[in-house]
């Protein structure tokens, strides 16, 4: 990924930036559970890119990870907290 950024701006270069991220948000979720927020980071640029380059294909894939990840924090800000007794959160 840091090589890529070696490249001149193109939407060539955007389309091999965008390849690895879904199936790194996979990769994220398999490690560290679903929600990991190295799963966000890496997917919230991709949908830009998506978007830019006109792939419509794998926007699904992508917003379907973006919800995960915000839901699981969602939850986790919420339920964890109340669980083990920890107010104003």
């Amino acid at each position: 990924m840091e090589l890529l950024g070696t490249l001149p701006q193109s939407p060539e270069r955007d389309g091999k930036e965008l390849d690895p991220c879904t199936p790194l948000d996979t990769a994220w979720m398999a490690l560290r559970g679903c929600g990991a927020p190295e799963g966000w980071t890496s997917l919230h640029p991709a949908l830009g890119l998506a978007k830019s380059l006109g792939h419509r294909e794998a926007l699904l894939p992508i917003y379907h990870g973006l919800v995960l990840s915000h839901d699981h924090f969602v939850w986790f800000r919420s339920v964890v907290p109340a669980q083990a007794g920890i107010q104003g959160t």
